[in-house]
């Protein structure tokens, strides 16, 4: 989906995802791909895991739960 352009966010709920994500993502030339969508990660620790630089836009969670990346999701679809 990521290489065939068919995603407009991926969401984050842990450190470890977010690194094995940009690794595979690295491993895979699709680095560039990045640059069209939104990463939504459930706190600050994942967002910097995520490389943010690397992306369209980025967002965090105001608190690490469930309700707050609904939150963030509603924005970052908005925006």
């Amino acid at each position: 989906a990521l290489a065939e352009g068919l995603l407009s966010a991926v969401a984050f709920f842990s450190r470890h995802t977010a690194v094995k994500f940009i690794d595979l993502v690295e491993k895979e030339g699709l680095v560039d791909r990045l640059r069209k969508i939104k990463a939504l990660c459930i706190s600050d620790a994942v967002l910097e895991c995520v490389r943010p630089d690397l992306w369209r836009a980025t967002y965090s969670a105001e608190k690490p739960d469930r309700e707050s990346m609904v939150t963030v999701l509603k924005k970052a679809m908005r925006e």
